[in-house]
């Protein structure tokens, strides 16, 4: 049996690129953003909530969730993508069909499972911390308290 975010992936890269794709070429064709009423469309769309849903079904299934951090973000970049593919096609997401409910309760635990801050926010931390470093020593070295902005008192 195949690991589910693999799945996932795999489906992106393959099925979900040829459902894009024939659904971008028949909106060029037209000229319009989006087609509604079309049945050859509506299958393609149909096909993605279906075969996305089912992939985030199982995906919602899994008892735990990757133990890097990467892999989970990977994982939440992967759920993202499906979600924009159906925002972008206006495939209808329900609970019922396409795996909304689903895809929002892997969300949730993904953002749940986190320990501690995202690289991202510990890299503005760490950041914020050398600029108040520099700015201190800037402060410093032109005789100037960051505190008061006024010459200092102390002797050099």
């Amino acid at each position: 049996m195949t690991d589910p975010i693999d799945a996932l992936d795999e489906w992106l890269r393959r099925d979900i690129v040829r459902i894009n794709t024939e659904l971008e070429e028949g909106y060029f064709a037209e000229r319009v953003d989006v087609l509604s009423g079309r049945p050859h469309l509506e299958t393609l769309r149909l096909a993605l909530l279906q075969q996305g849903g089912a992939l985030m079904e199982r995906l919602a299934c899994m008892p735990a969730l990757p133990e890097d951090a990467r892999a989970r973000y990977r994982l939440l970049g992967l759920i993202g993508h499906y979600l924009a593919a159906c925002q972008r096609h206006e495939a209808r997401l329900s609970d019922t069909k396409g795996g909304r409910q689903a895809a929002w309760r892997l969300s949730q635990r993904i953002g749940i499972s986190r320990r501690r801050p995202p690289l991202c926010l510990r890299a503005i931390s760490t950041s914020d911390h050398i600029s108040r470093r520099i700015a201190s020593v800037t402060w410093t070295i032109a005789g100037r308290t960051p505190a008061t902005s006024r010459p200092s008192t102390r002797s050099t």
